[in-house]
């Protein structure tokens, strides 16, 4: 058992060394406490040193035309591929349905409709995101950013997938030799399965809670549930970075991951790798991040590069962006993410 170096902290195992000296810190955190602070004085000293280390170079990079809305507005041109696009996300949703069906018959465990809290469709959205892999994938697959047509059809499309998880249970359930669809409706069905659900109050063995009417709550949260997890496959298929002038998503070239401890070293390196990106020669500013820091992410401050290039027109876009140690993971440093442009062709080393 130990002390933290600087917050005195009583430390009874692990902790964080520093490799210089026997101190012992209770966290990353608590070793580079004056980090940030150090690195934005020494940032701010390079750039009053050299306010602009890398200008700007001929002629600027083309104007792509006016940005598209959020919701793909301008792309309703294309209709068949939209109608594409909902038939295999819809294809798809129903065969998942029938997937969720064939496995609960099989464990007759509710896992599309496991809840915490009541309120929370974990299962449910869970569930709804594999869903909606088909659309995922048809709109990566044809270059296509979502259109309102798929944004409504990707939520009624879940709503419905949903219900159909419980359709494809009462066509096929047999109880003594009948089959349940030849005994009673659906919608009666439905009703007499939702007010005579049992869920099992907190962890372990507790108490089990029939809950009555109550289940056409719980039926209802977790068809929104499942009907979000469908629209957020829509949401990542269209939110990778879009060419408008080719229609076409761009494709990841490759990523660059620099570490250091050091703030003001740190500061120094990248100041002008910032102003290679916002001045448009990205090579450059890709080129001078390579020779920043240490190869991975062993140290405190972790920058990240990451180059995109349209396969189309050959345009290239640099994101810098930062994290550093959390209490549960990295944390992404607030403020931290500059973008580069170019239409010239960018090579990026590990």
């Amino acid at each position: 058992m130990t002390h933290c170096a600087n917050c005195d902290k009583t430390i009874l195992m692990g902790g964080v060394k520093e490799p210089e000296s026997d101190r012992r810190f209770c966290s990353a955190g608590c070793r580079f406490k004056d980090f940030h602070t150090k690195f934005e004085a020494a940032m701010a000293h390079a750039v009053a040193d050299d306010p602009d280390p890398l200008p700007a170079q001929g002629p600027a990079a083309k104007d792509e035309g006016p940005p598209l809305d959020d919701f793909g507005a301008s792309m309703v041109g294309d209709g068949a591929k939209d109608v594409v696009i909902v038939g295999l996300g819809l294809g798809a949703a129903s065969a998942v349905a029938i997937l969720i069906q064939t496995i609960y018959s099989m464990v007759h465990f509710e896992f599309f409709s496991l809840t915490f809290w009541f309120v929370v469709p974990a299962g449910a959205y869970l569930c709804g995101m594999l869903a909606g892999l088909g659309f995922w994938f048809a709109l990566r697959t044809f270059d296509r950013l979502p259109t309102p047509l798929t944004w409504a059809t990707a939520l009624m499309g879940g709503a419905l997938a949903y219900v159909a998880i419980y359709f494809c249970l009462w066509w096929g359930l047999e109880i003594e030799g009948k089959l349940m669809r030849d005994q009673v409706g659906f919608i009666d069905f439905l009703r007499i399965f939702l007010v005579n659900q049992k869920i099992q109050v907190g962890r372990g063995a507790g108490p089990v809670v029939e809950l009555g009417n109550w289940g056409y709550a719980r039926f209802g949260i977790n068809l929104v549930g499942f009907a979000l997890g469908v629209v957020t496959m829509v949401a990542i298929a269209g939110g990778k970075t879009y060419c408008p002038k080719c229609r076409r998503y761009f494709k990841t070239v490759g990523t660059q991951v620099r570490t250091s401890i050091d703030p003001e070293t740190t500061a120094y390196q990248l100041h002008p790798v910032i102003a290679g990106l916002a001045s448009g020669r990205v090579q450059e500013a890709v080129d001078l991040h390579a020779a920043s820091g240490v190869p991975g992410t062993k140290g405190y401050w972790t920058s990240s590069v990451v180059v995109e290039g349209c396969p189309g027109c050959g345009r290239h876009h640099a994101t810098l962006t930062a994290t550093v140690p959390g209490e549960k993971g990295v944390d992404h440093v607030e403020g931290f993410r500059f973008l580069g442009t170019t239409d010239l062709a960018v090579q990026i080393s590990a």
